[in-house]
């Protein structure tokens, strides 16, 4: 039995990790289509190439900077809801973690080349690259289901309206 609560556990934490991993693609996405009236691409190319030719610990920095703006703003949320706001500290927690994950997508991939040049963090991320191939595998039977569900779900919204409009016209 607890071999069975176990497995529940790992698909959560797999979906979690898959629900930051799209919303780590969306940001980075949404960045490139935000940076077309930004006029960023302009300037991007100069700052990788900038970027690329110092020491790693500089991207590193670049790459740290969402961190040390966001994470005040984590800690203020925190002390809200000790403070028995709930509702504020819940949603500037979830605000603050959207921003800076969005940051984070926006700054790695930026610094990406010359972060991935070092061994360790190059290790770390061919990991965190392993864990969401092992999320996607673990979750991919019960996402087949919900999709054969949904699409069941549609067929029958669709035959409802057929008969609903037939029912109309007497």
């Amino acid at each position: 039995m607890s071999k069975h609560k176990f497995k529940w556990l790992w698909i959560i934490l797999a979906l979690l990790f898959l629900f930051e991993a799209w919303f780590w693609d969306y940001c980075q996405s949404l960045w490139h289509n935000s940076a077309l009236y930004l006029h960023w691409k302009r300037f991007e190319p100069r700052f990788r190439a900038w970027l690329f030719q110092k020491p790693v610990w500089v991207s590193l920095t670049v790459f740290l900077i969402p961190v040390i703006v966001i994470e005040p703003f984590q800690i203020f949320a925190l002390s809200l809801m000790a403070n028995h706001h709930l509702f504020a500290g819940v949603m500037i927690l979830v605000l603050a973690k959207f921003i800076g994950l969005g940051f984070f997508a926006i700054v790695f991939d930026l610094t990406r080349a010359k972060l991935l040049t070092s061994p360790l963090i190059s290790k770390a991320y061919l990991v965190i690259m392993a864990w969401r191939l092992w999320a996607h595998e673990l979750t991919k039977p019960y996402a087949e289901l919900i999709r054969t569900y949904i699409e069941r779900m549609k067929l029958r919204v669709k035959s409802n309206a057929k008969f609903s409009a037939r029912l109309q016209r007497y």
